[in-house]
């Protein structure tokens, strides 16, 4: 049985990768504008990866998922990007001088902290050791956050669901429902009885965030931050 195998030149350690009526506290702020500014100056991003591999001729599907891409050959160039308040790497906006097959990857990736985040530019083939050689020149667009707005409630009901501003939070067993543009939230905290609940990872679609919280129960006090007043930003990559 032969066995195929592709191999990262270089890496770079970087990031692990939300409204009704209801019986609730709530204690807010004047809701912010909501504003989509573009900021003309682009950004540079930083190589930090180059892999390749070919796909494996085995019909073992449990072998193939030993290897990431099995089959999907291609060349994969990984950039880092620094700035501020980073909410979202728009894939959908990269821009390729002279493309020749190159495209965004799925699921950039941004830190906790907003402050880096992570795309991949590849191209479907076989560049097992040819990858050194590609060279590609291009943008991408990012948001940023301005302006962050915080929000805190009590949810005193099961499976009913509460608007906050443009976010729809509903309390099932162990779990908060968040509904919305959850990529805009900054960072939730739930309070059940003067303690902090822990979450225990969470599972997300487009428009819908769900978090799992051990013990979460009515009287569970939310609060939560999320950006308005977004800007757009290019920012430039290339492999020379």
């Amino acid at each position: 049985m032969r066995l195929y195998y592709f191999t990262v030149v270089l890496t770079c350690t970087l990031l692990t990768s939300i409204p009704c009526k209801l019986h609730a506290e709530e204690k807010t702020e004047n809701k912010a504008e909501e504003k989509t500014k573009t900021n003309n100056k682009p950004i540079a991003s930083k190589l930090v990866a180059i892999s390749a591999n070919i796909r494996l001729e085995e019909e073992d599907k449990d072998l193939q998922r030993l290897f990431n891409h099995s089959s999907n050959p291609a060349a994969r160039l990984t950039f880092l990007i620094q700035s501020k308040n980073i909410v979202q790497v728009m894939e959908k906006s990269v821009v390729i001088k002279k493309n020749n097959g190159w495209k965004c990857g799925a699921f950039p990736k941004i830190s906790d902290t907003g402050d880096a985040a992570s795309f991949v530019i590849e191209k479907k083939g076989d560049f097992v050791g040819k990858a050194n050689a590609l060279k590609v020149t291009g943008t991408i667009e990012i948001q940023t956050g301005t302006k962050l707005v915080p929000k805190s409630f009590t949810l005193m009901s099961y499976d009913e669901p509460f608007r906050m501003d443009d976010f729809i939070f509903t309390l099932l067993e162990d779990k908060l429902k968040v509904e919305g543009n959850h990529k805009l939230i900054k960072e939730i905290n739930v309070v059940l009885n003067d303690e902090t609940l822990k979450s225990f990872g969470s599972s997300w679609s487009t428009n819908t965030k769900t978090y799992n919280y051990k013990g979460i129960d009515k009287g569970a006090k939310i609060t939560f931050s999320y950006w308005d007043g977004l800007e757009t930003q290019k920012v430039k990559f290339a492999k020379k």
